[in-house]
């Protein structure tokens, strides 16, 4: 399904590192010129395709269009040895608080 959501980042700590919502990027200190040129807005993307890390492949299905949940992603599930970045230690465990704003089934043709 391609799905639209609204999502924020954090490490358990609590240090946040990404957002799709300008508001919250700027109240918690990770706001970039770069990130704004492109646009902060809903996320799009095709889920169970390996676009995403695969605790949302895992997860954001569950939500149903409109819900909201918490997304507690093990390391595996995430970004693994490597982490992201200088935000993402390596093993890192991630929570995304995510809000599905639509679901788009794809449309299957038979020939």
């Amino acid at each position: 399904d391609n799905v639209v959501v609204n999502y924020v980042g954090r490490n358990l700590n609590g240090a946040y590192f990404d957002t799709s919502m300008e508001d919250v990027a700027k109240e918690n200190g990770i706001w970039s010129q770069q990130r704004a040129d492109y646009g902060y807005k809903p996320f799009e993307v095709v889920v169970g395709r390996g676009q995403v890390i695969k605790g949302w492949d895992e997860g954001i299905p569950l939500i149903p269009e409109g819900g909201k949940g918490t997304l507690y992603i093990p390391s595996p599930l995430g970004y693994g040895a490597r982490g992201s970045g200088a935000l993402i230690p390596p093993f890192s465990v991630l929570e995304f608080e995510v809000e599905v704003i639509k679901i788009e089934k794809p449309e299957i043709s038979i020939n």
